[in-house]
């Protein structure tokens, strides 16, 4: 049987500039990232080194948010990657990206998307 662990940070509020329209970038926008990395369990032991540090993994996903994109999905991909440079021991991610307010006349909700990526 195969153990996993998955470590989530949900819900993260930022403000910042990606957009593809030039206004996006001038005034900004609201965005709510989640992000879920699955790695190998470790049943024993009670050490950071043995896990993904979620400290860590935002410090990552607020700097790459700080960084203005016009596409959502490039910026899903750029998270994704230096999440995976970080921590070489996560198995899969998934990484969400929402737009509280999209430039699109008369719509209500959010726009977004998600990247997942799965090693062997």
């Amino acid at each position: 049987m195969t153990e996993t662990m998955t470590i989530s940070l949900r819900g993260l509020r930022f403000f910042a500039r990606h957009g593809w329209h030039g206004d996006e970038r001038l005034t900004g926008n609201e965005f709510v990232v989640d992000v879920h990395l699955e790695s190998a369990a470790h049943a024993s032991g009670d050490s950071l080194e043995q896990t993904t540090d979620y400290v860590r993994a935002h410090e990552i996903i607020a700097g790459e948010m700080a960084q203005p994109r016009r596409l959502l999905e490039t910026l899903a991909h750029a998270i994704a990657a230096a999440l995976e440079v970080e921590f070489p021991n996560v198995r899969s991610l998934t990484v969400g990206i929402q737009k509280l307010t999209a430039a699109i006349p008369n719509f209500s909700g959010s726009v977004g998307v998600t990247y997942t990526k799965t090693t062997g």
